[in-house]
């Protein structure tokens, strides 16, 4: 049997956005595939800035001085 679930992925689980027709314990086998909505402006921003990473600045300044990272071709 073959059934289509849309779900969220919150807190490293995916949340079913509606009960799925499954008894406890059933074994299923999951193919994630992105499904693109409509976000209110500024939501990608927000979501990406809260999975950002800290740098401290000794950090950062060797990074944006290191030729390993440049973005332009030479």
């Amino acid at each position: 049997m073959t059934v289509h679930i849309e779900a969220v992925y919150e807190n490293g689980v995916f949340v079913p956005r509606e009960r799925p027709n499954l008894a406890e314990h059933d074994r299923v086998r999951l193919t994630v595939e992105t499904v693109y909505s409509v976000l209110p402006p500024g939501e990608i921003v927000r979501r990406r800035r809260k999975h950002r990473i800290q740098l401290d600045p000794q950090t950062a300044q060797a990074i944006a001085e290191s030729p390993e990272f440049d973005l332009f071709e030479c």
